[in-house]
């Protein structure tokens, strides 16, 4: 019941229903605290920071992302320490503590590389993209995204893809306008595939991009 509550609330939480995902990250993370399940607990900690992170509530993102890593070190599981680095690091990033982001984000990497998670590694290095993007640094973004995208599409995750062509169209956006709306044409092509939450916002930017070409 858990895991099936679990599957059903990363659901909504990629398309967009943050609510819903917020009730059942609640819970799945009462369920597995009732089992004693410790690593089902992390889990859902975990997902459960995400949702907050996505509505804004970086204090409680943060928190939760935290309490996350803390249990998978505790349990030794590296790929969950990973992910939880990498969701601090997120809101590292959005509350402008970049420094520490950076190490978060690059401890993630890390970790993803040595245990053979190459999905993983493409998220890190998206995320690293959008951190370097908003401290002020759009050709290492660049470079970084395109990274991402490569990885992204070697391992065949669409959703990767899609993030890796919006950052690189966010960057191509200061000097190359044209490049920009191609890029990020792709990727609202494929974020409108598979039903992703980001295929609002990134139309609308299309469609600013595109204004200011016309």
């Amino acid at each position: 019941e858990a895991t099936a509550l679990q599957d059903l609330g990363r659901v909504r939480r990629v398309t967009g229903d943050y609510a819903e995902a917020g009730e059942l990250g609640g819970q799945v993370l009462e369920l597995y605290r009732t089992l004693g399940n410790r690593l089902g607990e992390a889990t859902a900690l975990q997902d459960l920071g995400r949702v907050r992170r996505l509505t804004g509530d970086y204090a409680e993102a943060g928190e939760l992302a935290g309490q996350a890593l803390e249990l998978y070190r505790t349990l030794g599981n590296r790929l969950g320490e990973a992910n939880a680095l990498q969701d601090l690091g997120r809101v590292q990033t959005e509350l402008r503590d970049f420094t520490a982001a950076a190490d978060s984000l690059a401890r993630s990497r890390a970790l993803f590389a040595e245990v053979g998670d190459s999905q993983g590694e493409a998220e890190a290095l998206n995320s690293t993209g959008a951190l370097l993007a908003r401290s002020g640094e759009p050709r290492r973004a660049l470079d970084t995204y395109q990274q991402a995208l490569r990885l992204a599409r070697q391992v065949g995750s669409p959703l990767d893809e899609a993030h890796a062509l919006e950052g690189i169209a966010r960057c191509q956006a200061h000097t190359d306008t044209q490049a920009a709306i191609t890029s990020l044409r792709e990727a609202v092509t494929i974020y409108q595939r598979i039903g992703a939450a980001e295929t609002a916002t990134a139309t609308d930017y299309l469609t600013q991009l595109e204004a200011e070409q016309a």
